[in-house]
């Protein structure tokens, strides 16, 4: 442009307007008013033709295009204009509502900025534009932005109650009831009573909350202004506050079924059960649509079937699907697993209305589905775990539970040690099988089951070695030896009756060897049932106590057996056993007592085929004397015949544990989720602050090189001596000087905040801590690009203007946006159907133990 068209402009823009081009613009706008865009628009184009900078006539020109329904060219137009001079706020909120009406959701983000950032006072036209924009965005789907536009109308005029609202709204829908209250409470005071579509939407926003006195208010004062969409919520609202004599004022001006309908809902809400009668009557899709909602909430509570029926005699109407769905999960069924009972209720979960009963039913289909069930309890727990990452330890945990349940019952021996353990179990077996002696020989866990003869070495690692029995004790000691250390020896042995029932063999307690008590601990998580066997010689010892308390706590059910009956004189005996019975009936009731050194020497006789028949009648004497036969028969009927029982108990503690700790990483989870949710809030407030921000600190950049660098071209100019090449040359080393020192003062001013938009990203998690540094590169790349304009303008001649950038932050926001937040409703379920398990394990109980005759 020329600088004679420049200056003309210039001076036009100082010197005031003639009457007659004012006259023009006033009945341009009062043409406006009236209706008639193409009539004002042709007033602006003669204002303008006269006065071409005459910015009312300029904003006039671009409301006509508005009002014509060409956004685009009226944003055009005011761009123009700005290129001019530094428009005011007012006319910067009219650009912001033309580029949300075209969809330039970033361009009206920025122009918002720039319009907070130039107002100082109060200005409720301009704050009324912003709240257009954001209406704009709304209707076409971008709420982040949407909701941006509201916030910066409610700074420009706190008392503008409709972007209250819109903040309301959008508190309400993310489940914020605080924020939502606050925002309603800053809406109120400013609303027109008059206006009933505002007013309606501020009392269902009152209604949401629960706060009933402000929702009648409101909702009553839209419909006696004439807003008959407010009778549906008020008649709620008045429901909820029982004032049936309201109900009844509002619904005597209604039609008769409106109000025959309303008084048997109130009715009915107040425990008459003739009212149900006459809701019986009614079909669902001829309820009026005022009384919908009051009826679903009342039959929902009071008479859920009535409620069903209407939903599916209405299916679209509001509701409905989710009442629907209620209905799929009727009481009693049992066929449904939670992934689908979940998918069957999903509408219903969703609703407020209808969560609570579906919640409900989701637990009562659960609770009969599993009721003697634990295999199929497992299984759908599984399944419900695999479903939620927090859980996947403890799927793996439950398919483990789930196949214990066919295995072989398994019975550890306990007791301290020579208490006779091993001893014991090889009368069991009817073979030496374990070690046996004074010391404490057995110094790991020997694990027998049903096979051909075979060991196999087990290490710390869980690497095994397999051998023959001979060769078991070279290969421990090996193991022994190693680093890895021996966990458990495995011992297959043909005997029958290991067929039913697996024996784990212990280390005795108080062997004065930490290393044997933590193999014996190892075992209380092997077995399903335990056997503690008292010493005859010294029962009843106090230090039996504590690991006996041990295994209680672990959920491991113990039996008593006194052993060693041999060293105690018959006399004694009952007296004994009575002792021991009474102080450990909590801890191991005592079922028997037994010899089993005399009736493992009686087996061994038995299975010599070189003994006489008169040695081995005397033998089965001994095994019944040494209480050994009648311990055999009471371990078939007791162990062998109820093993579904015993294993059903020890599996159902373990899996109560399994879900305690399911329980803990929920909480886990949903703690880290709420700290990274805050973490992503907090970065979205820094990036609301540095956008506000950035506009300011850019136009600074441009106006500064443009300012500095004009000065100095005019002190080049001067030097007549030097050539144009050489000023070239100094312009250019100018340039870039003054551009690199107007960079870092901006880099300097945005420091703090740039290095907190970086960390926050990284914990949020949007960000790697190695591209942490590209949030800061692109503010650096707005910095550069706006000093390059300031050089443009300095080179040009034209005055530097308030810069308009792209929004570096765009993408970092996006990114957090995307994120989708934790499924609280989800989680709901896990944790119903974890309560409805507890309540099932906890009815799984230990079968009735008679003593052994």
């Amino acid at each position: 442009m020329a600088l004679f068209e420049r200056v003309e402009r210039f001076l036009d823009s100082l010197i005031p307007p003639s009457d007659e081009v004012t006259t023009l613009v006033k009945r341009g706008e009062a043409l406006l008013s009236a209706g008639d865009p193409d009539g004002a628009l042709r007033a602006a184009e003669n204002a303008l033709s006269a006065a071409p900078l005459f910015l009312r006539g300029v904003q006039l020109r671009a409301d006509a295009l508005f009002a014509k329904g060409d956004a685009a060219h009226a944003l055009g137009v005011l761009t123009d204009a700005s290129r001019e001079r530094a428009l005011p706020p007012l006319s910067l909120a009219r650009m912001c509502e033309f580029a949300a009406a075209i969809g330039d959701e970033r361009r009206a983000i920025d122009l918002a900025t720039q319009t907070r950032a130039r107002t100082s006072d109060r200005d409720p036209k301009t704050a009324r534009h912003l709240l257009n924009a954001a209406r704009s965005l709304l209707a076409s789907g971008a709420h982040a932005g949407a909701l941006q536009l509201a916030r910066s109308a409610t700074v420009v005029d706190p008392k503008l109650g409709e972007a209250w609202l819109v903040l309301a709204r959008d508190a309400l829908s993310r489940g914020d009831q605080g924020q939502c209250g606050r925002a309603l409470e800053r809406a109120i005071p400013s609303l027109d009573a008059a206006n009933g579509a505002l007013n309606r939407e501020a009392g269902e926003l009152a209604l949401a909350l629960g706060q009933l006195a402000v929702a009648t208010r409101h909702l009553r004062r839209a419909w006696l202004v004439g807003d008959q969409e407010a009778i549906a919520p008020l008649v709620l609202a008045l429901y909820r506050a029982k004032d049936a004599a309201g109900i009844e004022r509002l619904v005597s001006e209604a039609q008769g079924t409106l109000g025959e309908l309303a008084r048997a809902l109130v009715n009915l809400g107040a425990g008459d059960p003739s009212a149900r009668l006459a809701l019986e009557a009614a079909h669902g899709a001829s309820i009026p649509d005022a009384l919908w909602p009051l009826a679903l909430e009342t039959t929902l509570a009071h008479a859920p079937a009535v409620a069903e029926r209407w939903a599916r005699e209405a299916p679209s109407r509001s509701g409905a699907a989710a009442v629907t769905s209620l209905s799929i999960v009727s009481e009693g069924r049992t066929d449904l697993d939670p992934l689908a009972a979940h998918a069957a209720l999903g509408a219903a979960l969703t609703d407020e209305r209808t969560n609570g009963i579906a919640l409900a039913r989701y637990r009562a289909l659960l609770a009969a589905r599993w009721q003697h069930k634990l295999g199929e309890l497992l299984d759908d727990l599984a399944a419900l775990a695999r479903t939620t990452p927090a859980l996947e330890s403890v799927e793996r945990e439950l398919r483990l539970r789930r196949r214990e349940l066919d295995e072989p019952l398994r019975v550890a021996l306990l007791g301290e040690f020579s208490a006779g353990k091993s001893t014991f179990l090889n009368a069991l077996v009817g073979a030496t099988v374990s070690p046996m002696g004074v010391l404490p020989t057995t110094a790991h866990v020997h694990w027998l089951r049903h096979g051909e003869r075979s060991a196999r070495v087990v290490d710390g690692r869980g690497s095994s070695v397999v051998c023959t029995i001979d060769a078991a004790p070279a290969v421990v000691e090996r193991a022994r030896e190693s680093e890895a250390g021996v966990d458990y020896v495995e011992v297959n042995w043909p005997a029958p009756r290991l067929a039913r029932i697996e024996l784990i063999d212990t280390p005795g307690f108080n062997a004065g060897d930490a290393a044997h008590e933590r193999a014996v601990r190892s075992a209380f998580a092997m077995a399903d049932l335990a056997l503690w066997l008292f010493d005859a010689r010294q029962a009843g010892k106090m230090s039996e106590t504590g690991p006996l308390q041990e295994a209680a706590d672990g959920g491991l059910p113990v039996l008593g057996v006194l052993n060693k009956i041999d060293f105690v004189k018959a006399n004694e005996l009952t007296q004994l056993a009575t002792i021991v019975r009474e102080g450990f009936k909590d801890l191991a009731p005592l079922v028997t007592s037994v010899s089993a050194k005399e009736a493992l020497a009686a087996q061994l006789v038995l299975e010599d085929g070189s003994r006489s028949d008169a040695d081995k009648q005397a033998a089965k004497l001994k095994l019944v004397t040494s209480g050994f036969a009648s311990l055999l028969a009471w371990i078939d009927e007791h162990l062998v015949a109820q093993r579904a029982a015993w294993k059903h108990l020890r599996v159902a503690r373990r899996t109560a544990t399994v879900l305690a700790d399911a329980e803990r990483r929920l909480d886990e989870s949903a703690q880290s989720a709420r700290r990274m949710d805050d973490r992503r809030d907090a970065l979205l407030a820094m990036v609301t602050v540095l956008r506000e921000q950035l506009p300011g600190v850019l136009s600074a950049v441009r106006r500064e090189v443009a300012t500095v660098l004009i000065e100095q071209l005019k002190g080049l100019e001067r030097r007549d001596r030097a050539r144009a090449a050489d000023a070239n040359v100094l312009a250019t080393d100018a340039a870039a000087e003054v551009t690199w020192r107007v960079r870092q003062k901006a880099l300097t001013e945005l420091r703090g905040g740039l290095s907190e938009l970086e960390r926050l990203a990284v914990e949020a998690g949007v960000v790697s801590v190695e591209s942490s540094a590209l949030v800061t590169a692109l503010v650096v790349q707005s910095i550069d690009h706006a000093a390059v304009e300031g050089a443009r303008d300095a080179a040009s001649g034209t005055p530097p203007f308030v810069v308009i950038p792209s929004d570096p932050f765009a993408a970092l926001e996006h990114a957090v946006l995307r994120v989708e937040r934790r499924d609280e409703g989800a989680d709901q379920l896990v944790r119903a159907a974890i309560a409805v398990a507890r309540e099932a394990l906890a009815s799984y109980a230990a079968p009735p133990i008679t003593v052994a005759r």
